[in-house]
This record gives C-alpha cells, structure tokens and sequence, in this order.
C-alpha cells in the first residue's frame, strides 16, 4: 500500500526531561491492517483508541475508527461512524475535556475551506453531534492537528494561511469570553521551511509535542518536543531514535504518563516490519518498564 503526505490528509518523567524509550513494538494486526493506520489517540484510563485508517468499510478516504480495551487486549477496530466520518477525510484526532471532547480535521461538507478542525461531545468512545470550531480558526487554507491545554483556553493548530513561514505552521489561538482570538504565529523557534504540526501538551501545558520535517531529525518526519521557560519556547528536541526512524512518525497518544511526557507513547510510523503501509507502534520509557510488566504482547493495550 503506497503510503501518503499526511499533513494533507490529515507517571514517571517530568515535563521536558529526556525520557528513554525502549525499542517499539507494533501493536501486530489485531490493530494494524494491510492499509494505513495511524494518529493513535488514548485516553486516560486506557480503555480504547481513536486513530486514523484508509481500511474498507469506511465512509471517505480516511476515517477515524475506535478499537476497545477488553482485559488489556485491543479489540478488533470499529468505524467511528458517520455522525463524524464523511466521504472525504477525517484526521487528526485529539481528545480534551478529560476526554469528553474529540476535535478533529475533516473535508467534509459544512466547512470555511478544503480542510477544517470539527469538534464533538465523546461519551465512552461514542461520538455525539459535531460541529464546526467556526470560521476565528478556520479559514479558506488547510487547518489541521488541533491540541489544545487541559484549561480549554489555548489552542494549536497547523495551517498553511497566509503568513506561515513554510509548508505548514504551527498557530495559537486564545480563548476570552468563550469565543477563540485569530491565531497568531507562533514563531521561527519552532517553525520550519517544512511542515511543523502540533500533536500534544502536557497537563501544564509547557510541553508541546511536535511532528516535523526539520533538519537534523531521522527520517521524513520525526516526533520533536519543546519546553517552555516563562512565555517563551526553546528549541525542540528530537524524542530519538528508539521512537523516529528513517520514515515518517506522527501521532502521538500516551497511557499512564500522568500528564507529562512518559509512560507509554503510541504513535504510527511507515518503518519496515509491520503490517501495512503506516501502522501504529509503541514504546514505553525505561522507568515506566521497571515497574510494569516486561512482556507486552503484540495486542497488548495496557498494564495490568
């Protein structure tokens, strides 16, 4: 299966430190297809995950799909349904709320341009009425890969409006009396001339992980993460090579990393030695691995 750009289709470590990933795992092919499968999204108590899959049977293109945890094994994958998925593409999950909102990027009807961020209410996995996030986010160009803080009061997103400074950038928008402000740019330290998209932040909020084409990664995109020090950004940090390869890396969704960047890290990847095109792996981070159990079984979902 030929593999796609996909920025058009769209605990136990501190915040910022460097957690060490052990070697990842594929999640084997009770999650993964013969097709492309990624942007793994998982909530807190672990009990399913939301990703993104061209696999028969769904509406579009690219649907999201929901795959439960019954006795920490990943069940077999359901399509989302069509309350969120359309005949064009859905990407980018992201969960909020405490993980009672799903944002997500659709090409569907109803929109301000070819790519929009929707939102609606998740109730144990099961989506409720979507809605556009409305035209101070959305614009004419590509919107995509909503992250937003724990207080609901920031968002992140990537576009390609006029005034990014290459393929795709990383914006900011600020919420003030229940309605978002424009986005705003958020800068040269962590804009590129290639495609940089928000993916995560910790519960603090002063942890942001990134997906970037940027030099001096291992491959065509890497997963980056950059700390905050007051308002400002530092330069992102490339999360390595036990999680990056040569290929492309995006997602991420983590279990039991208490808000901070560690535990457990699922994340889709087009390497070799898995089941499709693009499949979703994952890796834990060595302190996690001291207390948890050693064998994780290739559909293993959780540590029990």
């Amino acid at each position: 299966m030929n593999k796609v750009f996909p920025w058009l289709l769209l605990a136990f470590i501190a915040a910022g430190t460097n957690a060490e990933w052990q070697e990842p795992e594929n999640l084997g092919p009770v999650i993964n297809s013969v097709h492309n499968d990624w942007y793994p999204v998982i909530p807190e108590d672990g009990s399913y995950m939301i990703f993104v899959s061209d696999r028969p049977g769904g509406y579009g293109s690219f649907d999201l799909w929901i795959s439960y945890n019954v006795g920490g094994e990943w069940q077999p994958p359901q399509n989302l349904g069509a309350e969120v998925n359309t005949a064009g593409i859905e990407s980018a999950p992201f969960l909020a709320d405490e993980d009672t909102t799903l944002y997500f990027v659709s090409s569907g009807s109803g929109g301000y341009g070819s790519m929009d961020i929707w939102t609606c209410p998740l109730t144990d996995g099961v989506p409720g009425t979507k809605t556009n996030i409305g035209p101070e986010i959305n614009t004419a160009a590509h919107e995509c890969c909503p992250a937003i803080t724990t207080d609901g009061q920031t968002l992140y997103i990537c576009s390609d409006r006029a005034g990014s400074l290459g393929q795709m950038d990383i914006w900011v928008s600020e919420k003030s009396g229940g309605t978002w402000g424009e986005p705003y740019n958020i800068g040269s330290v962590l804009n590129t001339s290639q495609t940089d998209c928000p993916r995560w932040l910790s519960d603090d909020g002063d942890t942001l992980l990134i997906t970037t084409g940027r030099a001096g990664g291992y491959g065509l995109t890497d997963l980056w993460y950059a700390v905050k020090s007051g308002e400002d950004w530092n330069e992102p940090v490339n999360m390595g090579p036990e999680v990056n390869s040569y290929d492309y890396e995006l997602g991420p969704g983590f279990y039991c990393n208490h808000g901070d960047m560690g535990g457990v890290i699922y994340f889709g990847s087009g390497r070799s030695g898995g089941e499709g095109g693009w499949d979703i792996w994952m890796s834990v981070d060595s302190d996690y691995a001291n207390v948890a159990p050693t064998s994780l079984g290739r559909s293993k979902a959780i540590f029990r």
